[in-house]
């Protein structure tokens, strides 16, 4: 299963991006991949990253081994201040075809 989340950062930030899937998943950044994790009760992050001011996207792709309905956490958190979250799983993200990418939906 494929989301997107398209978010706007008015400044730039240094962060880290956090995944938990069940069972597996990758998380992109602008098209960059940037975690994959394979083991759900671990979250898996990346190294820090810098992402400029500006329109940027998330996407999870998620799958569960058993082909049954998958779950994933995940997030974005500001290096320099571990409680500023900058983006979350919530019901803003979006479920899309596999077939759409990053640069379509950011137009």
């Amino acid at each position: 299963v494929l989301f997107l989340e398209v978010f706007l950062f008015i400044s730039s930030k240094n962060v880290y991006a956090y995944l938990t899937a069940d069972n597996y998943g990758t998380l992109y950044v602008d098209g960059v991949l940037r975690v994959s994790n394979s083991y759900w009760p671990n979250a898996t992050n990346s190294d820090s990253f810098n992402l400029s001011q500006g329109l940027h996207c998330i996407e999870v792709n998620a799958a569960e081994a058993s082909g049954t309905p998958t779950a994933f956490i995940a997030c974005l958190i500001n290096v320099s201040n571990s409680s500023d979250v900058v983006v979350r799983t919530d019901t803003s993200w979006k479920c899309v075809d596999h077939s759409i990418s990053y640069e379509q939906e950011t137009k």
